[in-house]
């Protein structure tokens, strides 16, 4: 990045936040909530970020899994036991192998249920809490409005209450460089699309801005991915920069920082950014995978039920290849999928869009896809960022896919659908109650400190 000039302008505020998506935002209205000034620097126009492409999120314990909808899953730790947060917990720290902190999976699961109702004081609106495939029925799926995209209407909902509380947010706009004085941060260096540079003056800086999955050299550089295509679903604007910049300032990467969101096959020419197409649906039915040396590699139908695990089988192939016919392509135009994806999900649903995407693809040939990274920066249990030395930096913070350690290899979508977007939603308010515990400075609250 090329030296930054002299700032034009600086803005005082109690906390710094680096992005507005699911994240930022949470911790927008989270500072608002609190009594803080809150600025946000976003480098796409407005909110949403990659928290758009999110359908729900993993909730334990609320009201829409308590009592008699509280349910029994046969894959838990404790099978005959209920499905609640210490169930939970034990489940996908197994999973994980207890490569993730127990602290941080505490800290998030135990506040699910206040997340949930916090989220609906502030206009959220969820329409159910579902399964997927043979999973607990925990995913809390965000009703959509009239819009045809549930994380998009989410959006949509959660960035008109962070302006309706007041956020001042700074829209194509780029985090450039923390400012650290005797080990701690004071606020950030920020750039506009003019090239005009900001300074913003805040005791308090918390970063989340996606993750790194649109930088593919980032990605084969960190991950144990071998397959020569690789296809991230999803905004484009996640490059990895944020989470170098906290680097930069001394941070410590999280054990696992290459760990991905693979969901499995993605046709290749045929998807772009997003994976409610008929053409990427028909991609990743259970019909018949091979790789390079034209052997089957797994049980296809483990999609359904793990996109996270498939996606893995698919990532260690070189190559990959798809094989369906029109025999049943007529069968799920008649029939319905064989495993129920997104808008391709019903019988008598015509797929001539998906026949002309799949022939302007390069014919069975897959790249492996995936949602987003959900490996970065380590944080502790509060989500304070971690030196190489495990210690804190203070006063910053990092959340959603710019922070590790949640994860062990692979994202538990079997036994906490969702865990991902209810994670960025969490670390966001994490952050700043986290911030509102201890006295310090305040820069915007003319020297007062915090009660």
């Amino acid at each position: 990045m090329a030296e930054l000039g002299e700032p034009t302008e600086t803005i005082q505020a109690d906390i710094c936040i680096v992005g507005a998506g699911g994240t930022g935002t949470a911790a927008a209205i989270q500072a608002a909530d609190m009594g803080l000034k809150a600025v946000v620097i976003e480098r796409l126009g407005g909110y949403g970020g990659s928290f758009i492409g999110t359908e729900g999120m993993t909730g334990l314990e609320t009201k829409y899994t308590s009592g008699e909808n509280c349910p029994v899953f046969a894959g838990a730790y404790n099978p005959t036991a209920p499905y609640g947060v210490k169930n939970a917990l034990n489940t996908c720290l197994n999973y994980h192998h207890w490569i993730p902190s127990h602290k941080l999976h505490e800290a998030y699961f135990g506040q699910m249920k206040e997340i949930i109702d916090w989220l609906e004081g502030h206009g959220i609106v969820f329409a159910d809490s579902i399964a997927i495939g043979a999973g607990p029925k925990i995913w809390h799926v965000y009703d959509k409005g009239n819009d045809a995209s549930p994380g998009g209407h989410f959006m949509q909902c959660f960035g008109a209450e962070a302006e309706r509380l007041g956020t001042e947010a700074r829209f194509n706009t780029f985090g450039r460089q923390l400012i650290m004085e005797d080990g701690k941060v004071v606020g950030l260096l920020a750039e506009d699309e003019k090239g005009n540079v900001i300074k913003v003056e805040a005791p308090v800086v918390s970063i989340g801005t996606g993750g790194y999955a649109n930088n593919h050299e980032f990605l084969y550089g960190v991950s144990e991915t071998k397959n020569v295509n690789i296809q991230a679903l999803g905004m484009e604007c996640r490059d990895g920069d944020d989470v170098k910049m906290a680097k930069a300032a001394g941070a410590a990467m999280a054990e696992g920082l290459g760990t991905v969101m693979w969901c499995g096959p993605v046709t290749l020419g045929a998807v772009t950014a997003t994976w409610t197409t008929d053409a990427y649906s028909a991609g990743v039915q259970p019909t018949l995978w091979l790789n390079q040396n034209g052997e089957r590699f797994c049980k296809e139908d483990l999609w359904i039920d793990d996109f996270a695990g498939a996606g893995i089988a698919v990532r260690n192939q070189d190559r990959t290849f798809a094989l369906f016919t029109e025999t049943d392509t007529k069968r799920w135009e008649a029939q319905g999928p064989d495993g129920q994806v997104f808008s391709f999900g019903t019988s008598g649903t015509p797929l001539a869009k998906a026949r002309e995407d799949l022939m302007n693809a390069e014919g069975c040939h897959v790249g492996d896809g995936y949602y987003t990274t959900c490996g970065g920066i380590k944080v502790n249990e509060k989500t304070q960022i971690l030196d190489e030395e495990g210690q804190v930096i203070p006063d910053l913070y990092a959340g959603g896919s710019d922070a590790g350690g949640l994860y062990g290899d692979s994202y538990d979508v079997k036994f906490a659908p969702g865990s991902q977007a209810g994670w960025a939603v969490n670390s966001g308010c994490l952050a700043v109650k986290d911030a509102k515990e201890y006295p310090r400075q305040v820069a915007y609250s003319a020297g007062q400190r915090l009660p």
